[in-house]
């Protein structure tokens, strides 16, 4: 658990000092339960402490207060802050725990849980199935095996993996009397604690953990199979796609049909995989076209291999239609496949394709990614066109099949206005950024007419090395603008990290140790002491 807020720990310290006994001082009661009443309007799990110690005070407005805003905290964490919560009170409550805590035995648990009927009863025992005494652990057990409404439930399968194998056993029968149709759905809302179970090691849940999930994969359970595909917590989800999958049996076609629509492209993945296995023919066929033109490129490339396996006939076509997928790796994978034909001359096909108005811009990506030489006019020209995806596919056509002049045609482009450009274009110079003019960087970083041109102009300064980067980023410091002078900084210490300083073992040369002493103008002073002690280690 972290750190309480400030105004939580002043609500809690006000609370203390009213309950202390002061002689000629009258209990006050309104302002107690106010106080109570803040500390679960704050719903953080660290007020607990305080809630739990007004439990045991006489006085029945202030203890129904405390119940109330127990409930109000507990009910507002999730599951995977139970966990943490259970952590908490186990280890830091052992230090600094309400007063009594320690002292609670089992025949105070009916008297701080009340009855059954009473406002927080399954909040109060779930906390005490969290003490540290096994023996008030067990009572609050047997009490919450007798509540069915399914509030019972996080604890119960938290107390599953107890260290005291009574209480283990007595949560875990609790438990699988629960693994009912009408139990499933309070089950469903804990799924992230059912899952946790397969972590533990203490005892293996494995059969307890199945159990509840072949109960979701029935027919008559499809509504709460498709909450738990499309549950919030994505770790819960795509288990039990995962676990579906593998276990054989008539709920794969369906399990197929509520998971297509997921908005989750692992899930939708996991499904183009297990396919082959559910479906032949023309229905595997169908399938796997509808998952090649998915958004999510995995997927894609996983439904473009299983066409081009299970039918062969079908797999140049499949790869020639692939060559202008909007997917890198698809296109990567598509040009390889169709290599060993030898008949296809890919570079022409994308050349077709590909227009001076920048329709088809997967061909432009594909063309810059295998064209030759013979492109670079080509590319030059759609340098100056409108949209800076296309600018920025021929920054990267233009450095891949015209290195030697590559700094002439896109040095004028560091002033582009679109950062997608820009990343681009220092992409393509990182190999030659030393050939670029220090002071056209230099002049780039301090007057730039956007920040994302500034800072990458810094980014390019910063690439030319440890020492050489080094005058003109300290000159940045000094005359750019506040971000930018950060930003600069922030470049200079990064040549200064540990991981740099046991990599990089260039030594300054007298110019560059003359330039830097004569640049280092305002540059923070932590700085500037680690750039001057590391060039007196290399001298």
């Amino acid at each position: 658990m972290r750190r309480l807020p400030e105004k939580v720990e002043e609500i809690a310290w006000r609370l203390r000092r009213l309950r202390q006994p002061r002689l000629f001082r009258r209990f006050q009661e309104a302002e107690v339960i106010g106080l109570v009443a803040s500390l679960g309007n704050t719903g953080e799990a660290g007020a607990l402490t305080s809630l739990v110690d007004c439990l045991s005070v006489r006085n029945t407005k202030v203890r129904a207060a405390a119940r109330a805003a127990i409930v109000q905290v507990m009910s507002g964490l999730t599951n995977c802050q139970l966990l943490e919560l259970q952590d908490w009170i186990r280890w830091r409550w052992h230090w600094s725990s309400p007063d009594g805590w320690h002292q609670t035995m089992p025949a105070d648990v009916v008297k701080l849980a009340g009855a059954g009927k009473d406002t927080g009863y399954v909040e109060i025992l779930g906390l005490l199935s969290f003490h540290s005494n096994g023996y008030v652990r067990h009572e609050a057990v047997r009490k919450l095996a007798k509540v069915q409404d399914g509030t019972e439930i996080p604890f119960l399968l938290l107390r599953q993996n107890d260290w005291v194998w009574q209480i283990r056993d007595e949560a875990a029968a609790a438990v699988t009397s629960r693994i009912t149709d009408a139990g499933l759905p309070h089950l469903l809302q804990s799924m992230e604690l059912v899952l946790h179970l397969s972590r533990f090691t203490r005892q293996d849940h494995q059969e307890v953990v199945g159990r509840i999930l072949k109960l979701l994969l029935q027919d008559r359970h499809d509504e709460l199979l498709q909450q738990a595909v499309s549950h919030a917590e994505r770790t819960v989800r795509r288990a039990v796609v995962r676990y579906g999958l593998a276990v054989p049996g008539e709920h794969g076609p369906r399990l197929i049909r509520v998971g297509m629509k997921s908005e989750d492209g692992v899930i939708r993945l996991l499904y183009a995989r297990h396919l082959p296995e559910l479906y032949e023919g023309d229905s595997l066929l169908t399938q796997l076209r509808q998952l090649a033109t998915d958004r999510f490129q995995p997927v894609r490339l996983a439904a473009l291999r299983l066409i081009a396996k299970h039918f062969p006939d079908l797999a140049d076509a499949t790869w020639r239609g692939a060559l202008c997928d909007a997917g890198r790796a698809v296109r990567e994978l598509a040009r390889f496949m169709l290599r060993p034909a030898g008949d296809c001359d890919i570079a022409s096909m994308y050349r077709r394709q590909a227009d001076e108005a920048g329709r088809n811009l997967p061909a432009l990506e594909g063309l810059a990614e295998c064209g030759d030489s013979t492109d670079a006019p080509f590319f030059r020209r759609l340098l100056e066109h409108p949209l800076p995806s296309r600018r920025a596919a021929a920054v990267r056509g233009l450095s891949r099949v015209s290195s030697e002049t590559v700094i002439g045609d896109l040095v004028p482009l560091l002033t582009d206005c679109s950062p997608r450009v820009l990343r681009a274009v220092r992409q393509a110079l990182h190999p030659v950024c030393r050939m670029i003019s220090e002071s056209l960087l230099e002049e780039i970083a301090i007057k730039g007419t956007s920040r994302a041109v500034r800072r990458n102009a810094a980014l390019l300064l910063a690439d030319r090395g440890r020492w050489a980067c080094l005058p003109a980023l300290l000159r940045v410091t000094v005359a750019a603008d506040a971000e930018t002078a950060t930003f600069a900084e922030h470049c200079i210490a990064g040549w200064f990290t540990r991981k740099k300083c046991r990599t990089v073992f260039i030594r300054p040369t007298a110019l560059e140790r003359e330039q830097i002493t004569a640049a280092r103008g305002q540059v923070s002073t932590g700085l500037l002491n680690l750039i001057l002690q590391t060039m007196d280690c290399l001298s």
